[in-house]
């Protein structure tokens, strides 16, 4: 999907020229998704106060602020249409299709290594290393996940070693 998918629009960054029409903008940071409700419902409002008429910090947009607000929440709403029809396309809905076919594969093969005893060292270390390839040096963690990803690599490499030596 990730080629299919849209890449992120610049309109939807906030820039140094939206900073003074709004307050707690950050020039470089990327539009909240509330930011964007709250533009929505304020150009739907036939009378927007401004602040700056007021002489007071713009703590909602400034009407100057009207025609770029149009601009996120147009740009927002294509850019969700686009993932939408991204993750519609017919490639990405046969590898999800794939996916959950392998996924199933993958549990029943998991389910008959788990219910069948190793009788063997080289068995017990083929278990292990089963349980290995789904963790990464990343994964190893003070957690009983990560305890197991740690002793399952660990294993793995000794077989390795043992291999290596014989």
């Amino acid at each position: 999907m990730f080629k299919i998918a849209p890449s992120f629009p610049q309109a939807l960054i906030w820039t140094e020229s939206d900073t003074p029409h709004w307050y707690g903008l950050r020039a470089g940071e990327r539009v909240s998704n509330r930011d964007i409700d709250f533009l929505r419902h304020w150009l739907k409002c036939a009378r927007k106060p401004d602040p700056i008429a007021a002489g007071v910090v713009p703590i909602v947009p400034t009407l100057a602020f009207a025609e770029r607000a149009r601009e996120i929440v147009q740009t927002k709403d294509e850019f969700e249409a686009s993932w939408q029809a991204a993750g519609e396309h017919p490639d990405v809905l046969e590898a999800a299709a794939r996916r959950e076919a392998l996924s199933e594969r993958w549990s029943e093969l998991a389910m008959r290594v788990a219910t069948t005893p190793a009788k063997t060292m080289e068995g017990l270390i083929a278990k292990i290393a089963l349980i290995a390839s789904g963790y990464t040096e990343d994964d190893l963690d003070g957690t009983y996940d990560g305890i197991l990803a740690s002793a399952a690599l660990d294993a793995q490499a000794l077989a390795n070693a043992r291999e290596t030596r014989s």
